[in-house]
């Protein structure tokens, strides 16, 4: 920070200084002369960092207070379906090796086929727990956390998973990869809900 309220944000051209006061839309860099507009200081708020808590997010929540919550675990949920994916898996897995290692003498090609093999389909193996809160969702992996407004979707749909929200007003390809999927729980009992729960947010279903 500097004198007379004025804040230093880093050029996106040059990395060059922009000199901005308190209350300024835009900022000149003292560089390379560009004009940019500056961050809203709505946007930047310090949340809570206790337990359970959400840290520097766009919401703030906890667990214990979510309105919509439930765990997806399929490996379970199918036992049925489990145990077949594990036979065909093994089976491509031995391909692989006869193959890459066998014939080809690669074992790094059976390193790499076993990798996207099994990439595609981790979450079916792991639990997912979904939290479903009045301004956003979390949806908590076993390394990894997942925390977004509903204003940053446009859309949702059905998908072989359950249900896909899209970040785009219309349904997408890119979906697979911008979107978020939600995976309901054995007994489906949450979905109706959570359908409704959704288009109440004002995100529109295809």
């Amino acid at each position: 920070m500097l004198n007379d309220n004025k804040e230093t944000i880093k050029c996106k051209f040059c990395d060059g200084n922009i000199l901005a006061r308190e209350g300024d839309t835009y900022g000149d860099c003292d560089s390379c002369g560009s004009t940019v507009k500056l961050p809203k200081q709505t946007e930047t708020v310090t949340k809570k960092t206790e337990s359970n808590t959400s840290k520097d997010k766009k919401f703030e929540y906890t667990l214990e207070n979510a309105l919509h919550h439930w765990t997806s675990f399929p490996f379970l949920d199918k036992p049925k379906h489990s145990i077949a994916l594990c036979i065909i898996i093994i089976l491509i897995a031995y391909i692989l090796w006869e193959l890459a290692v066998g014939i080809w003498q690669q074992p790094l090609y059976y390193v790499l086929g076993v990798f996207m093999l099994f990439i595609g389909i981790v979450p079916y193996f792991v639990p997912t727990r979904y939290y479903f809160f009045e301004s956003g969702l979390v949806v908590i992996y076993p390394v990894a956390k997942v925390e977004k407004l509903y204003s940053d979707y446009g859309c949702f749909y059905a998908d072989k998973n359950g249900i896909m929200l899209s970040t785009f007003k219309r349904p997408r390809r890119l979906d697979a990869f911008r979107g978020q999927s939600i995976r309901f729980s054995k007994t489906k009992e949450e979905r109706e809900m959570i359908i409704e729960f959704l288009k109440k947010k004002g995100i529109k279903r295809f």
